[in-house]
């Protein structure tokens, strides 16, 4: 029996040997395995880093196209208005001056004529021309050749749109011009 037991023991020792090689082999393993993921996690920060600045300089780019494009749309904005005020002060009659084109008192203020004619604006809204043949034409339905009264030499009150007798060609209308 004391073999037996001998034998027992022998195997036992081994098996503790052999156990003990298998935990050192599954301790490297494990030390390997950390040392892998935390090289992973280095690269993946590295990589974070990168894309970090790599966005920063877009968006910083981005941002500087934008601060351009709004002061250029500010300019745009700004001569629009000025635009919008100088055709507003042209359909009032003040925009012109009382120059040789204009003739008259106020910049040629208030052209028209007896017989109108309807034109489209960009707004799409219809709008009545007249005529006076000494100031030319006009949306004003007050001034026209038959009650003009700041009349220039030979003035024709019988002047209309579609017959204005030779008389001034201030402000007319670019394009087909179809009378109501």
């Amino acid at each position: 029996m004391v073999d037996a037991q001998r034998t027992l023991r022998e195997q036992q020792i081994s098996a503790q040997a052999a156990g003990f090689h298998n935990q050192a082999n599954w301790m490297q393993a494990r030390m390997e395995q950390d040392t892998t993921h935390m090289a992973n996690a280095a690269e993946a920060i590295m990589n974070l880093a990168t894309a970090t600045v790599g966005d920063r300089q877009v968006v910083d780019s981005l941002t500087a196209t934008i601060a351009n494009l709004t002061a250029q749309l500010q300019q745009k904005d700004t001569l629009i208005a000025t635009l919008q005020q100088q055709v507003a002060s042209n359909r009032e009659g003040g925009g012109r001056g009382s120059g040789a084109r204009g003739g008259g008192r106020g910049g040629g203020r208030g052209r028209g004529g007896a017989t109108t004619t309807t034109t489209t604006t960009t707004d799409a809204t219809p709008r009545t021309l007249y005529y006076c043949w000494s100031h030319g034409y006009s949306y004003n339905p007050a001034h026209r050749s038959d009650n003009c009264t700041d009349k220039k030499a030979h003035h024709k009150v019988d002047a209309t749109v579609t017959a204005n007798m030779g008389g001034e060609q201030y402000r007319r209308p670019r394009g087909h011009i179809t009378t109501s």
